[in-house]
């Protein structure tokens, strides 16, 4: 499944990846991640860990915190 929409991600750490998206997600859910601000981009499967609503510039958004599937 693909996030409809950009998230902005907040913080990259080894296999863990901090979002913020405009969509919500389930724990457990997996997910595909572009990631586009690099050369070449990179697409990786997600596994949703968190899913907390956060206030950004007024708005409700998702922060998610996301694991790196590892590619068989």
């Amino acid at each position: 499944m693909k996030v409809p929409g950009d998230v902005t991600v907040e913080r990259y750490s080894g296999d863990e990846v901090w979002v913020v998206s405009g969509s919500p997600a389930r724990v457990d859910e997996v997910l595909t991640l572009d990631l586009i601000g690099s050369e070449p981009a990179i697409t990786v499967n997600v596994r949703v860990v968190e899913s907390t609503p956060v206030l950004v510039d007024g708005a409700i958004r998702h922060g998610l915190r996301l694991v790196v599937v590892p590619s068989n």
